[in-house]
């Protein structure tokens, strides 16, 4: 009997042995897959470490708009669809993305399904050039719950992976708009010098300036249900410069009034004395017209030989309204 009993206390703490064992390795195999998993989730390159090489990128979405952008030769400056110059801050907003952005996570397996099916309706297509080489297409999808990341997937991946910005509280999708008014730059000159044809109702102001790239309009106008641009060209302009730069090439500036707002302190007077329209040459040449406020202009028209600012802004001089 006391024999019996000693081989079930040996049989007891053997199976206890073995299940110790089972869970040991059982636990160890857990941790090993974790960090099997984590490391295949950092090697993950979405982002891109040298972006002083990458001189073309092209966003498109799901609804056909396409925008490309392409660097000068010299490296300096950024074009978008060929003859735009980009806004630099928004051009470096994206670029220092790409650089910064990490993986945050992976997808819970309960999310991934839907995730997929959105990213597949609604994502932009990021193709990013090397030394004019494709380095990389990333799949962008939308934010998080918590609007604390973004879904993204590179091409050819099996799934998408949730990215951010260590330190920064935020998504990232808005920075790789479709739309070219976000990447406008608001510079109203293209060049930083050239000679200017100042034309005030019909009196020449011929001068030369320097740094022209300080002059920014306040934002660009595009149609809608309200508001017609062809209707602001119907009228006579105050303003025409043409300005030929260092290049020899020769564009013409168009400015017009812009009615009063609709206030009853503004009710006397002809016209916004805040703001003008501005536009290079004509709708037809796909330029959008420019709300300018006329501050912006004031180096332009302080001209000693041509009293030209009482032509710009006439209600400073005379009692007008």
């Amino acid at each position: 009997m006391k024999l019996s009993k000693q081989i079930t206390v040996s049989t007891q703490n053997i199976l206890l042995f073995i299940i110790i064992c089972l869970l040991f390795f059982i636990t160890r195999n857990i941790i090993n897959n974790s960090i099997t998993k984590s490391s295949k989730i950092n090697n993950q390159e979405f982002y891109i470490e040298d972006t002083l090489n990458v001189n073309k990128i092209i966003l498109s979405n799901r609804n056909l708009d396409t925008i490309v952008f392409q660097r000068d030769k010299d490296y300096q400056t950024w074009y978008l669809n060929n003859n735009i110059q980009v806004s630099p801050s928004s051009m470096n907003l994206m670029l220092k993305t790409l650089k910064e952005m990490r993986v945050k996570s992976p997808i819970s397996r309960a999310a991934l399904k839907n995730v997929i099916k959105r990213m597949s309706t609604q994502n932009t297509k990021v193709q990013i050039y090397y030394k004019n080489k494709l380095s990389k297409t990333i799949f962008i999808g939308g934010e998080t719950q918590d609007q604390l990341g973004t879904y993204m997937m590179l091409e050819s991946a099996i799934e998408p992976y949730v990215i951010h910005i260590p330190g920064f509280n935020g998504y990232l999708s808005s920075r790789f708009s479709c739309k070219e008014l976000f990447w406008r730059n608001r510079n109203v000159f293209d060049r930083r010098s050239g000679t200017l044809d100042i034309i005030f109702h019909d009196n020449n102001c011929l001068r030369e300036l320097n740094n022209l790239n300080n002059i920014y309009c306040e934002s660009f106008i595009y149609d809608n249900n309200d508001f017609k641009s062809k209707d602001i060209l119907q009228r006579k302009p105050f303003l025409k410069i043409y300005f030929e730069n260092n290049d020899k090439e020769t564009k013409v500036f168009y400015g017009y009034r812009k009615n009063p707002v609709k206030k009853e302190k503004y009710k006397e007077h002809l016209y916004d004395r805040e703001r003008f329209y501005g536009i290079w040459d004509t709708l037809s040449t796909n330029n959008p017209l420019m709300l300018i406020q006329y501050q912006q202009f004031e180096r332009i028209v302080k001209n000693n030989t041509c009293d030209s600012d009482s032509l710009f802004r006439p209600w400073k001089y005379i009692n007008i309204n």
